[in-house]
C-alpha cells in the first residue's frame, strides 16, 4: 500500500477502536488528505466493530500524531511562503508603477522641449535620454521613488537570508516570486515608454547639429566660404555662377532669380555705385536656423563705394541673412540691417 492508505488505515483503526471521535476521525483524514494535495472526501466512518487494548491504542495513536503534526507543519510553511512571495511581487509591482509613473512624465517634458526647440545640439537630447534613465535603474526620480525601492531592498535581503539561493528551498520560492511577478507587471506601461522613447529618438531628428564638435565644424567651413564670398564679391570678374545657387529665393529685396541676374548687376553700367567693396567681419557670424538640409546665418560688411550722383565715399555696416544650401552655394542673400552709415569726400 501507499503511505496515504496506511495512514489513512491508521485513522480508521483508531476510529474502529474508540479511541477517536467521529469529528477527529474527519479531522485527522482531512489532514491527511490535504498532504497529498487535495480536498478531503466525505467519507463515512467505519462502524466501531471491537474495543482494543489502550497499549496498542497508544502504540497506535503516536505515530499517527506525528504525521499529522508534520503535515499540519508542511501545510501552514506552504501558506507562509505563498503569503511571503506575494508580498515581495506587491511591493516589487508598486515600486515600478511609481517609476513608471515618473519616467513617463519626464520624457513628455523632454518630447516638447523638443517640440519648442530648446536644444541646439542632438547629443543633447541623448544625454537628458540617458539621465532619465540612470533615474529609472537607482530609483531617483523622486523621494516616492526612493522610499518604495529601499523597502523593496531591505524585504529582498531579507528573504534572500531566509530563502538561500542555491538551496533546493530558495530556488523553488524565487522562481515561484518571479513566476508571480511575470503575472502581474504592467507590460502596458513599459510598451507605452518604449513607443515614446522611438517618438523623441525621431523628434531629434530635426535638430541640425548632432553635436558642439559638427556645430563648430559647419561654423568654420561657411565662415571660410563667406570669407572668400565677399572678398571676391563685386570685384572685377565677380561671376554670381560660382557663389549662387542656380535659383535664387531672394536676392536683397528681389525674388526668385538666377545667377544671370546678380552677374547684371554688377557687370553692367551702374552710375549709383560704383568700386564696391565688402570687409567681412568674421567674428559676426552667427547661425540663425535650418531650412531643411540648408543652413541660415546672419553676418556683418564693412561696405565702402563711391557714390558718383553725390560725389562722395559711403561707409556702411551691413548684416546680410545668408541661406546656404547643402552644395555649399548662396540660396538667399538678403540685407537684414544697414547702420553707421556715413559720407565723406
Amino acid at each position: 500500500m501507499s503511505k496515504k492508505e496506511d495512514q489513512i488505515k491508521m485513522i480508521e483503526e483508531l476510529y474502529a477502536s474508540g479511541s477517536i471521535s467521529e469529528a477527529e476521525y474527519n479531522e485527522m483524514l482531512g489532514v491527511v488528505e490535504k498532504e497529498h494535495g487535495k480536498e478531503p472526501p466525505i467519507n463515512t466512518p467505519p462502524k466501531n466493530k471491537k474495543r482494543v487494548k489502550p497499549l496498542v491504542v497508544l502504540g497506535m495513536v503516536i505515530p499517527l500524531l506525528l504525521i499529522a503534526g508534520w503535515a499540519y507543519l508542511n501545510f501552514f510553511e506552504s501558506k507562509n511562503n505563498s503569503s511571503e512571495s506575494l508580498n515581495l511581487v506587491n511591493k516589487r509591482c508598486e515600486c515600478e508603477a511609481l517609476l513608471n509613473n515618473a519616467e513617463k512624465l519626464e520624457l513628455n517634458e523632454l518630447k516638447n522641449r523638443i517640440s519648442n526647440n530648446e536644444f541646439q545640439f542632438q547629443d543633447e537630447v541623448d544625454a537628458l535620454v540617458q539621465k532619465i534613465n540612470d533615474k529609472r535603474i537607482e530609483s531617483t526620480f523622486s523621494q516616492n521613488t526612493r522610499k518604495c525601492q529601499g523597502e523593496l531592498d531591505a524585504l529582498n535581503h531579507e528573504l534572500t537570508v531566509k530563502y538561500p539561493i542555491g538551496t533546493k528551498e530558495g530556488d523553488l520560492f524565487w522562481a515561484k516570486a518571479e513566476k508571480e511577478y511575470a503575472a502581474q507587471s504592467d507590460y502596458a506601461a513599459q510598451e507605452e515608454m518604449d513607443v515614446l522613447k522611438e517618438s523623441i529618438n525621431t523628434a531629434k531628428q530635426s535638430i541640425f547639429f548632432t553635436s558642439k564638435q559638427n556645430f563648430a565644424e559647419a561654423k568654420a567651413r561657411t565662415s571660410s566660404f563667406l570669407q572668400a564670398f565677399f572678398s571676391s564679391y563685386g570685384q572685377d570678374g565677380f561671376d554670381a555662377y560660382t557663389w549662387f545657387s542656380d535659383e535664387i529665393e531672394q536676392y536683397i529685396l528681389a525674388k526668385n532669380k538666377t545667377p544671370d541676374y546678380i552677374n547684371q548687376l554688377f557687370n553692367g553700367p551702374n552710375i549709383e555705385r560704383v568700386n564696391n567693396q565688402f570687409h567681412w567681419v568674421p567674428e559676426t557670424l552667427s547661425y540663425v536656423r535650418n531650412d531643411g538640409a540648408m543652413t541660415v546665418w546672419l553676418c556683418k560688411v564693412e561696405f565702402r563705394c563711391y557714390r558718383p550722383t553725390m560725389l562722395k565715399y559711403q561707409n556702411s555696416l551691413i548684416t546680410y541673412e545668408v541661406k546656404i544650401d547643402e552644395n555649399q552655394k548662396i540660396k538667399a542673400l538678403s540685407q537684414f540691417n544697414v547702420e553707421n552709415t556715413t559720407f565723406e569726400d
